[in-house]
């Protein structure tokens, strides 16, 4: 099955796809970012182009299992604060 996408699709739409499009989406559009431990998870964080200010979805990958989900998608800033430790700027 081919997946068919635009490259700036709204955040409401992108709350709208099945789970496995979501993902599928965010691994093909997306720009990784950061990622974080939370225990045996890995948090991967990716911006979403759309057409604005854009959005974000993080992903869960749980290497025992060698799984991926998308846990969850926002535009503000809060959920943010958990990857600013992960944030490296150049000098």
């Amino acid at each position: 099955m081919a997946l068919s996408y635009s490259a700036s699709i709204t955040l409401p739409q992108f709350r709208r796809l099945l789970r496995r499009a979501q993902l599928l989406y965010t691994l093909l559009v997306g720009t990784y970012l950061a990622q974080r431990w939370e225990g045996a998870l890995v948090r991967k964080l990716y911006y979403l182009p759309d057409g604005g200010r854009g959005f974000f979805a993080e992903i869960g990958v749980d290497e025992a299992r060698e799984c991926f989900v998308v846990l969850r998608s926002f535009s503000s800033s809060g959920p943010l604060e958990a990857y600013t430790h992960c944030v490296q700027l150049p000098a």
